[in-house]
């Protein structure tokens, strides 16, 4: 119950945070709908983490190679 509860907790704070990114960044053009933010800040956490996965798995595969060589 409690794993449950931490992986909800880390998915609202991603949220938020993305949220508030795109918030911060519309700011200057008016601002932006909260339906919108929301969307948009999912948008932005899900490309973060995929771009952070495509270069983590290169580093790994490079730290394999390198373990391997010697």
């Amino acid at each position: 119950m409690r794993g449950i509860a931490i992986i909800v907790g880390l998915i609202v704070a991603l949220m938020a945070i993305g949220l508030g990114i795109v918030e911060l960044i519309a700011l200057p053009f008016g601002g932006i709908s909260l339906g919108g933010g929301i969307l948009a800040g999912l948008v932005l956490v899900v490309a973060v983490i995929g771009v952070l996965a495509l270069f983590g798995r290169r580093r790994q595969k490079k730290a394999r190679a390198a373990a391997r060589a010697g």
